[in-house]
């Protein structure tokens, strides 16, 4: 829910949702690969920072798609 309501802000700092979904999947990356520590702390991170990036896309790649398909005309 954090990166769901964080979206907007993002996007709009960044200037696109093209740019927002490549920079929140590389920062994802970071995460994932943080939550190889074989540490609850680093895990628990990595699991929090993930689900915030997660949010983000799930937000943006909705506007994106309305974006770029164009709607059908009735």
């Amino acid at each position: 829910a954090l990166g769901y309501n964080l979206g907007t802000k993002i996007q709009n700092f960044v200037g696109g949702s093209k740019k927002t979904f490549l920079i929140t999947t590389f920062v994802a990356i970071i995460f994932n690969a943080l939550k190889l520590v074989q540490s609850t702390w680093p895990i628990l991170l990595g699991r929090l920072g993930f689900g915030i990036c997660t949010g983000i896309q799930s937000l943006i790649m909705g506007k994106a798609l309305s974006e770029t398909v164009p709607s059908t005309e009735q």
